[in-house]
Formats: C-alpha cells, structure tokens, sequence
C-alpha cells in the first residue's frame, strides 16, 4: 500500500488526528516567519492583550488619515447611537407604540404648505395653542385662510381638486401633534361641504361660501354649544353645594360611552364614584366618535419627557438625595396626556342637545 502525505490529502479525506498536526504544523511555521509571536487565545475572566502602536510610527498619508477620520466617523456614529438608544431605553416599553412628538420642521415642509399651515403647526408642536376647542377653532381658521389663497388649475374643478390640495396640510399638522377627534370630525365636516359645491360656480363666490361654512360650524357647533352647556350647567348648581358635584370636561367621547379626557380625569371619577358624588361631563356633540376604547393603552398621545416636572428642586430633608435622578439607568420616563373613564363612573353628560346618559351617545 502506497503511503500519502497528510498535507496533500483534502480536509474531508483526514482523520481528526491528522487535521490536528495539519494546524499545529501551519502554527510552528507561522510562528516562525512572524518571530515566534503566536497568537492565542485570551484566558476567559482575564482580558485579552493589545498591541498598542506610538503615535510616531502611525503613517502620515494622506490614504492613513482617511482611514482614521473613517474610524473617527465610525466611533461618532456609534457615540450617537448609543446616546439614542439611551434615550429609547428611558420609554416605558408598554407604551412604544405611541409616538413622542418631535416638532414640527418648517426647513424640511413640502413646498405646497401655506403659511397659515407652517405656523399653526409650529404651535401646536410647541403646545402653544392646548385645549380641545382652541384647536379646532385654530385649525378652521387657518384652512380659510389656505381657501382664500387657493387657485383652482385648469382643467379641473374646487369641488375635485380643493380636498388633494388640503391632504398634505392635513398630513403636515398631524405629523406635528397628533389630531384630536374634533379636528377630524370637523375636517370631515369641511370636506362633505367641498364636495357639494355646485360646480357651475365661481371660483370667488364658491371660496366664500366654504369661508362661510367654517364660520357656521364654529358658531353653532363649538361657540353657541358652549353657552348651551353652560346654562344647562347652571341648573345642576345650587346654593349651599359644598364638594357634592363634580364637573368634568372631554376631550371625546367614544361610543361605548367612554369619556377620552386630560389625565387624571378618571382617577377624580373615581374618587367622587366612591364617594357617591355625581359626575357630570360637560361635551360637545362634535366631539363624539363611533370608535370603540376600553382603556388608555392602545391609543393615546405622549408629551414629551422632558417637560416633566423636575422634583429635583423640590426642597429635601437630605441635600442631594434627588439629584442627578433623571439619570437613573432603571428609571422610565412617561407623559401621557389622557386617559380613559368608564361609563359606570360617570352620572350624565351636557351638551348642547340637553342631558343624556352615557350609554345614548352612539344614538
């Protein structure tokens, strides 16, 4: 039988021995061609040995130096990914589905934004303009100003073409604060009217019409609503009431007669629950919603974390104790800004239709 040398055997045709002294082989003359320096392994627990090389003998070309502004860029990148995914580590894990706002950014807006739209989202990023009704009535305002600058293209008609041009300012307010219910009822409210334009009408005359109409649905769905409430409010009020009512507002109302308020809300509802005090939800008809929600988890809005209030300069027994405590590795940050009460917590709701029950809102 003819004798083989292991090394012009292929790896498959070895033995495991033969592979061994194969490697073991190729070692030693690494080793050699290298001056003995071998390369192993680090001791688990023990940390594992580093070449360092003086800065003096680091090649000055101009190749070198790309390469080490490369590495530079690399460790940045990396410093500023780990600094976001911090931040994202500081969100509480149950509520990652909802966005945090970032503000809106006039520079990056698509050109066809009027300015009316830049603005108006500008202060709703910043939360200069809050409250339900304060947003809705600064959002009708600025779409009349968009409709008196509007012209119509050729070849087309308002009525058709007025809605593709109110999408991307839909589209860009959203992106700044996320849209409440009456905003998009009255936004709905504002397309139907579009939509039934005659379009044997002047471009003019049909810009003042829709100018008209915001006006209407302010007026009678928002304004005079308020007055309403307010004098069916009144009644509910006597002399020598103490704490024996509690009034709250709404941010909505869903249809399984869930009020959708400012957080803190439905813990009050419950308090006064407890305590046998009627609660009475004073609403809006515009704010109503055919959508369904049992809880505060699944849809919501965050503020931001950092503007939550910082304890730190609440005065302490023991100076220093709460310093630094934003910081904390395990410490999560939340700022939602409702939350969601139950229709068995709540006695009746006003609005500008008279007092009904929670459970007839969807009628």
């Amino acid at each position: 039988m003819s004798h083989v040398n292991p090394a012009k055997k292929s790896q498959k045709e070895m033995t495991k021995a033969e592979r061994r002294a194969l490697q073991e082989r190729q070692r030693a003359e690494k080793a050699a061609r290298t001056g003995g320096a071998t390369s192993k392994k680090p001791v688990q627990g023990s940390a594992p040995s580093v070449n360092v090389v003086p800065t003096s003998e680091i090649p000055s070309t101009p190749s070198a130096n790309s390469e080490m502004g490369g590495v530079v860029k690399s460790i940045d990148t990396k410093q500023k990914d780990t600094q976001r995914k911090g931040s994202d580590n500081k969100q509480v894990a149950l509520f990652s589905h909802l966005d945090i706002p970032k503000g809106a950014n006039t520079n990056t807006a698509p050109k066809e934004i009027h300015p009316a739209a830049l603005v108006l989202g500008l202060q709703f990023s910043e939360f200069k303009i809050c409250g339900a009704n304060a947003r809705c009535i600064a959002t009708l305002t600025a779409f009349q100003k968009v409709i008196q600058d509007y012209k119509t293209p050729d070849g087309t008609t308002l009525s058709r073409h007025l809605p593709t041009y109110l999408s991307p300012q839909i589209t860009y307010l959203v992106n700044s604060r996320p849209m409440s219910v009456g905003m998009g009822n009255a936004i709905r409210h504002l397309k139907l009217e579009i939509s039934t334009i005659d379009i044997e009408m002047s471009e003019d005359e049909a810009k003042q019409v829709l100018c008209e109409k915001i006006d209407n649905f302010i007026r009678d769905r928002i304004t005079v609503a308020d007055r309403v409430i307010v004098e069916y409010g009144l009644q509910k009020i006597q002399d020598g009431d103490d704490v024996s009512k509690v009034f709250l507002g709404a941010h909505a109302f869903m249809s399984n007669g869930a009020l959708y308020s400012r957080v803190g809300t439905a813990l009050v509802a419950m308090m006064a629950k407890e305590k046998n005090i009627p609660v009475i939800v004073c609403c809006e008809t515009y704010k109503f919603t055919d959508k369904v929600q049992l809880d505060s988890f699944v849809m919501n809005e965050q503020g931001n974390p950092d503007e939550i209030v910082n304890i730190s300069t609440t005065p302490s027994p023991k100076p220093g104790l709460l310093s630094g405590w934003l910081q904390k590795p395990d410490l999560k940050l939340l700022n939602l800004l409702y939350d969601l009460t139950p229709s068995k917590y709540i006695t009746t709701v006003i609005t500008e239709v008279g007092m009904i029950p929670c459970t007839s809102v969807p009628v």
